[in-house]
């Protein structure tokens, strides 16, 4: 099972297998605030690793004349991080923040113009559901499980190029009612992805896989364990509302 077609076909060809359920995660779309437009810097939240891509946004950055960008994460590239930013000559213009609280995540998103996402083949990609649920742009690497989640109304997809990143994140600078208009269209979208329909999605698959599981023969010894031991198959969605599924294995045998 798999949170995207993307990651899905991955392992497909990996293993040579075709039998793979994709469920897509879920956002708390409520824990978000309303979005604010009287500030004017873009948003990049992700570990600080080199699969996350952070160059390309910092070179993108330094294309820009007074754009500013905030990025959230930890990681061991801090360091270098902060040399690239000097070397470009942008570090002035560029914040970098380690790990912050929910309430300050999420004024950071309601207050960003958009946010930036650049990741290298992301299997799915939380930030970009959590960007629509806040109402902002997603300006993003046209790669990556969380493609299959976003479409032009709410998002503007590149290939990873400094250029390419770079005009998009100048079109939300340069025509601010598009950007609103996206934000918008992103809270509307952003409805379909929630945890209830992700765990509904992932009991059924869960429940098919028992009733389709060969009946085990019941040994003779030893004697069958008191209910209170008995084994329980589960799962528990990680997010800002998890939920754990689960059921008697005595049960689907």
């Amino acid at each position: 099972m798999r949170n995207s077609r993307f990651c899905a076909g991955q392992l497909r060809r990996a293993l040579g297998r075709e039998d793979v359920d994709v469920v897509y995660p879920g956002v708390d779309a409520g824990a978000f605030s309303a979005p604010r437009w009287d500030r004017d810097f873009f948003l990049s939240i992700g570990g600080l690793h080199s699969h996350k891509r952070h160059r390309l946004a910092l070179e993108a950055l330094s294309l820009l004349p007074d754009a500013r960008l905030v990025l959230v994460g930890r990681g061991p590239e801090r360091e270098w991080i902060e040399r690239a930013a000097a070397a470009l000559g942008i570090a002035d213009r560029v914040t970098l923040r380690g790990g912050v609280s929910d309430a300050e995540r999420q004024r950071l998103y309601a207050e960003c113009r958009a946010v930036v996402f650049t990741p290298v083949r992301e299997p799915f990609g939380m930030v970009a559901l959590e960007a629509l649920a806040a109402g902002k742009p997603l300006l993003a690497v046209d790669e990556g499980g969380f493609t299959e989640c976003v479409d032009p109304s709410c998002a503007t997809l590149v290939p990873p190029e400094p250029r390419a990143l770079a005009d998009a994140m100048a079109a939300m600078r340069a025509r601010p009612e598009d950007a609103v208009r996206m934000g918008e269209a992103g809270r509307k979208l952003v409805t379909a992805f929630s945890w209830d329909r992700t765990a509904a999605e992932l009991e059924a698959v869960l429940q098919e896989v028992a009733a389709s599981a060969p009946r085990a023969v019941a040994p003779r010894r030893p004697p069958e364990p008191p209910p209170a031991t008995r084994a329980r198959v589960g799962v528990r969605l990680h997010g800002d509302r998890g939920r754990l599924l689960g059921f008697d294995a005595a049960e689907h045998p």
